[in-house]
């Protein structure tokens, strides 16, 4: 995850849904970034959009990354 879009998750709540819009400063600014099959890449100083919907909070013992793409 980048700067960005981890504060764009501050303070939302359980069903909530987001659009976030994140300039290169707070994303991977000049940096390329190769990602997964379904991410592909970031071109470098690329503003990254998500739509972004809060489905639970799992406690510390379950909180590996649960991404739903």
């Amino acid at each position: 995850m980048n700067e960005g879009f981890e504060k764009g998750l501050l303070n939302m709540c359980i069903g909530e849904k987001r659009k976030l819009v994140v300039p290169s400063g707070m994303a991977y600014g000049g940096t390329k970034v190769y990602g997964s099959e379904i991410m592909g890449r970031v071109l470098p100083d690329s503003t990254l959009v998500y739509n972004v919907e809060l489905l639970d909070i799992l406690n510390e013992v379950d909180a590996a990354p649960h991404l739903v793409w």
